[in-house]
């Protein structure tokens, strides 16, 4: 054998590439090694070489070591990933060489010569570790299994099922059933032509049961083609486009089965009313961008269907609270069971505002004024299960508050209180659950003995002020006393949104809210340390975590509160991100 001094790694490999075509594998493996040993840099190549050399003298286990080596060395060149799987296979281990191709197929240039042999083998192994007798299970099962299989899909699913095969187009095509919803919720790059809402009602049979609505590329084109051939409609929702007109209700019976309507465009509130009056079955009402118009609302029909209404105004103009007419709504739906008005703001001409009577409302569960004015507490049914009383303006006065001493809440389960701001929302709490008036006006504790009557409240939002302005005591403070009144003693669900929380705090909160599932603390002080200590303490509990924009918090404690099981939820906004990569 010649002297390794004498020859370059080029001569060497010549050597070798040599006595492997002559079949001497002995003398070709010494070759390959002197080439390797003398070759400054990883080559894939030489690897290569060296991998086939062992593999025809049996060394299997060295050969799949130079093929890893090779990908290492080039990951995206096909060399190492085709020695790798044929030694696999030899080493009868087809399931790992199949993977091998799949990833090398993810990671290898498209412009390598050798891409198309490495998809060639993965195709080529694929069809030999397939069944034997694959046939296409819709055509051996029964109809009404496949049927069954199919309810399961969401709309855009069985869109792309249609394109499988001829075969399941035509049978998908025959199901009228599968296409009783027609959900466009996911059509966000290219306009849906009015030919495929087309199609897709006439699949149907015209007893399209459900309908979202979206990128339409004539919205209203569609929608008359909705409204003239599916009679028994239930649920319309539009995601964007134009509020509909009385017309679409005037001139078809889907007036009579509409259930549900939920309205994403800009909507004038006497649209809204109309729409009402027409769809006397309408049970759930949503409008998410509503602006009063001229006048006050007009609710001038019965609304004996109707058990949930909710009207949010529109973000760029604040419309009065009083132009909504709930006095009246509430007279002429009386079986209503949530009732939310968002963001609706205070008329500088009429600044006061009647009190609410909604305590004929026996079946009201939800009150959801968020973001609204509201000068006076509507009294209140005791069947009320979510009160939401987030003030649009300023923080609720104490003679408002008074108001709620003769308020009884029994089912009470969640509550928002970010209207109340310091000690304010003790003294609302205390109203809510503690005190009851005398008829001669005095106040007294509520018996102890009517508690096994009441509801534990599960889930309560704090506002970030809670603490009084300018006191330095810590905001746990305030909360130990809130959350020792007896129907909060088992509170699941707590939001300190943007409060002044420290790590002390939150240390403390884990020793006073043992029950604790969920929490969002997001905006505050806490750092790792508070968290690591929070979740440690309440580890038999604790399911979810809110810590977004909480500046001092290190992304290493949230993978740690992760790797404990808990679901956190955490992003940082620009602005405190300042060109950090965004964790989630």
């Amino acid at each position: 054998m010649v002297s390794n001094r004498s020859l370059s790694t080029a001569e060497f490999r010549e050597l070798g590439q040599s006595s492997y075509g002559q079949k001497d594998y002995v003398k070709a493996l010494d070759y390959f090694n002197e080439a390797i040993n003398a070759s400054q840099e990883v080559d894939a190549v030489l690897l290569d070489n060296r991998a086939a050399t062992h593999a025809k003298l049996g060394d299997l286990e060295n050969a799949l070591k130079d093929a890893r080596k090779a990908i290492n060395a080039q990951r995206r060149k096909a060399t190492g990933y085709l020695r790798a799987g044929n030694v696999l296979q030899q080493m009868q281990r087809p399931v790992i060489a199949l993977n091998i191709y799949k990833y090398g197929l993810r990671t290898v240039s498209p412009t390598d010569q050798n891409m198309h042999l490495l998809q060639a083998m993965h195709d080529k192994l694929s069809c030999l570790l397939s069944p034997p007798s694959a046939v296409d299970p819709f055509s051996v099962l029964p109809i009404e299994l496949v049927e069954i299989i199919l309810s399961y899909l969401h709309f855009q699913q069985i869109v792309n099922c249609i394109r499988v095969s001829k075969e399941w187009k035509l049978l998908i095509h025959a199901l009228p059933n599968i296409w009783s919803e027609l959900d466009l919720s996911k059509a966000v790059k290219k306009p849906v032509k009015n030919a495929f809402v087309s199609a897709c009602v006439a699949r149907s049979g015209g007893q399209l049961k459900r309908a979202v609505l979206q990128r339409l590329q004539d919205p209203d084109k569609s929608l008359w083609t909705i409204v003239k051939r599916c009679h028994q409609l239930r649920s319309l929702e539009l995601r964007d486009g134009n509020p509909p007109g009385s017309w679409f209700l005037k001139r078809s019976s889907m007036a009579n089965s509409l259930s549900e309507m939920k309205l994403y465009p800009i909507t004038n509130l006497d649209t809204v009313t109309r729409v009402l009056a027409l769809c006397p079955v309408l049970r759930t009402f949503e409008a998410f961008a509503v602006y009063s118009g001229p006048s006050s609302a007009l609710w001038l029909v019965d609304l004996p269907a109707l058990r949930q209404i909710r009207l949010v105004a529109t973000i760029k103009d604040r419309h009065s609270f009083q132009e909504l007419g709930v006095q009246r709504l509430v007279e002429k739906a009386p079986l209503l069971r949530s009732l939310s008005m968002i963001g609706w703001g205070m008329s500088s001409s009429t600044p006061f505002i009647q009190r609410l009577d909604l305590s004929h409302l026996e079946l009201l569960e939800t009150l959801d004024f968020t973001g609204s004015y509201h000068a006076n507490i509507p009294l209140l049914p005791q069947s009320i299960r979510c009160l939401h009383l987030k003030a649009g303006g300023d923080p609720l006065s104490n003679g408002i508050l008074e108001q709620l001493w003769d308020t009884y809440l029994p089912k009470l389960e969640e509550v928002d209180l970010r209207g109340a701001a310091g000690e304010q929302t003790i003294f609302l709490l205390h109203a809510l659950f503690h005190f009851v008036r005398r008829p001669n006006g005095g106040l007294i504790h509520r018996p102890a003995t009517g508690l096994e009557k009441e509801t534990f409240v599960k889930k309560a939002v704090f506002s970030a002020s809670f603490a009084p302005p300018g006191v330095s005591l810590d905001m746990m403070h305030y909360v130990g006393t809130v959350l020792s009144l007896p129907r909060l003693q088992a509170v699941e669900h707590l939001e300190f949104v943007e409060a002044d929380v420290s790590d002390a705090g939150l240390i403390r909160l884990a020793e006073i809210a043992k029950t604790l599932r969920r929490v969002d603390i997001s905006g505050t002080r806490v750092t790792g340390v508070g968290i690591k200590a929070f979740v440690l303490a309440l580890k038999d509990t604790l399911e979810w975590i809110a810590v977004n924009n909480c500046a001092n918090l290190s992304s290493d404690a949230v993978d740690w509160a992760r790797e404990q099981g808990v679901i956190v939820d955490y992003r940082m906004s620009e602005l405190l991100t300042a060109g950090r990569k965004v964790r989630y």
